[in-house]
């Protein structure tokens, strides 16, 4: 039988280092913030036409859209991108920006002038596409800051 002795430094480090692991390795291209507020804004504008039209449609089976429905469908874009710009720490008042430019320009169109038989996904790779264009400001801002940032440091010399 295989036992383990706690005292052994091999087993410590070895215990030490899987309770800190993560369960997978985050790529080193999503630890760069121009990449990760890019795919943040993806996957928002992602989810934005998909929750838009999936809520939109859940309640409107009646064939009755009122305003207190589409005041709550309005709403599923801020849930999401509260909740991407939690998981990916990005900004979330340029994910909320990004949403709703994405609501507004790409899904909202086909939403209430299509024939109403088209695929969520549909919607979601509208949104995926609007999220990315809309997302692009934002990530590329990201990366002008960061060069600025970094190149205005002056490691405490005086520049005359």
């Amino acid at each position: 039988m295989f036992r383990v002795n706690p005292d052994d430094p091999d087993f410590i480090g070895f215990y030490f280092e899987f309770m800190n692991s993560r369960l997978f390795r985050v790529p080193k291209w999503i630890r760069i913030p121009f990449a990760r507020v890019w795919l943040a804004s993806g996957i928002t504008g992602f989810n934005t036409g998909l929750s838009f039209i999936l809520v939109s449609r859940a309640l409107s089976t009646d064939s009755e859209f009122a305003l207190w429905e589409f005041v709550l469908a309005l709403a599923a874009p801020a849930i999401v991108a509260w909740m991407v710009g939690r998981f990916f720490k990005v900004g979330k008042a340029n994910l909320l920006a990004v949403a709703y430019a994405t609501l507004l320009v790409p899904v909202i169109g086909p939403a209430f002038g299509g024939t109403g038989s088209e695929s969520p996904i549909l919607f979601a790779v509208l949104g995926l596409v609007g999220g990315l264009i809309w997302g692009t400001r934002y990530a590329l801002w990201t990366l002008i800051k960061g060069k600025n940032d970094r190149s205005s440091s002056t490691d405490g010399q005086i520049l005359e």
